[in-house]
């Protein structure tokens, strides 16, 4: 699980896509077309808005975002003026190359490497 501390900052893709996380839970991103996985035609590639991440996942295989959770694997992006299919979601995971995330609308989806973002001032330790 990434820490909140963790994801503030500025995310990048090899793909041009930039994606903004501040600590007051806001975030601005653009490009993310660029980025995003399963993205649909009305979707804006630039938007601002909100982060929250979600709890664990419960017996019943549910889960919901909320702004007291301070880490996790997943976060809900968001966005006042996005149409409502425009939901995205990211999950946050760790390879070798340190914390990347994944934007989709749907987190059974997977990124190649050009869409994944990961932390523009570097790895993390």
């Amino acid at each position: 699980m990434i820490t909140e501390a963790g994801l503030t900052g500025t995310w990048v893709s090899d793909g041009g896509a930039r994606i903004r996380f501040a600590a007051d839970r806001t975030m601005s991103g653009s490009g993310l077309d660029k980025a995003l996985v399963g993205v649909l035609a009305d979707c804006p590639v630039s938007l601002s808005g909100r982060w929250s991440f979600h709890s664990p996942v419960d017996r019943q295989g549910g889960r919901y975002a909320d702004d007291t959770f301070t880490k996790g694997e997943t976060l809900t992006l968001s966005t006042g003026d996005a149409p409502a299919d425009c939901a995205w979601e990211a999950q946050v995971r760790r390879d070798q190359q340190g914390w990347n995330l994944c934007l989709t609308p749907d987190l059974d989806s997977l990124c190649g490497a050009t869409e994944l973002l990961r932390r523009d001032e570097g790895r993390l330790p």
